[in-house]
């Protein structure tokens, strides 16, 4: 018996205008860059300068001047068995990309 898997290919798009965080220690980055990784694949969103509150310099702003728009192809599986999709799990890595 031969099981046929449904699969449908999507595009996603990360789209990124602005962004507020907090440092968890106690340093002030300097640029922050955005990774999305799933396994060896890696979209990276252009690194921007971070800008500290007046109130909280470990708590910031980053703004991307024009909304920065990545697109992803994923493609899904859907079990015959089972009539569920496969979970496809990205991870979102932000990190300060500065020399310093």
């Amino acid at each position: 018996m031969v099981m046929a898997f449904d699969i449908r290919p999507y595009s996603l798009l990360l789209v990124h205008n602005s962004k507020t965080f907090v440092s968890i220690n106690d340093r002030q980055p300097k640029k922050l860059g955005v990774t999305l990784s799933r396994r060896s694949r890696r979209v990276t969103v252009d690194p921007k300068m971070w800008e500290p509150t007046m109130k909280n310099p470990l708590k910031g702003m980053v703004v991307w001047p024009v909304p920065e728009t990545k697109e992803i192809a994923v493609t899904v599986f859907k079990d015959p068995r089972t009539e569920e999709y496969e979970d496809k799990e990205w991870t979102i890595i932000i990190e300060d990309v500065s020399l310093n």
